[in-house]
């Protein structure tokens, strides 16, 4: 994973502004900073949901905005302010999940 120079102006001072990093196979990488820090915003960017004002975003060599479906298939991403649909299980949530990704194997449910 990979971000160079990574720039997304929301005007007013808001947004990401010259943003790199790499990150190697098998390392974690976490996002710390205070709300409108622009953590959100340099993920949507990773993982292809949101445009570059400049700058790249690339995983597995691929840039994400433009390639975003290849990406997803590599990656996952869960909302920090999930919502439930109403009247869905744990359980029935992640099936759609699975179902929607598409997934091969299926998750072994304990007690969920």
């Amino acid at each position: 994973m990979k971000s160079k120079k990574l720039v997304k102006d929301y005007g007013s001072g808001r947004g990401v502004f010259d943003v790199s990093f790499f990150v190697k196979k098998g390392e974690v990488y976490g996002f710390l900073g205070p709300n409108g820090a622009g953590k959100s915003t340099t993920i949507r960017h990773l993982m292809g949901f949101s445009k570059p004002d400049k700058g790249e975003t690339l995983i597995n060599g691929k840039e994400t905005f433009n390639h975003y479906n290849e990406v997803l298939k590599d990656v996952g991403y869960i909302l920090g302010e999930i919502a439930f649909p109403a009247g869905l299980t744990g359980e029935e949530l992640i099936d759609m999940l699975l179902t929607m990704k598409k997934a091969k194997e299926q998750i072994a449910y304990q007690n969920c």
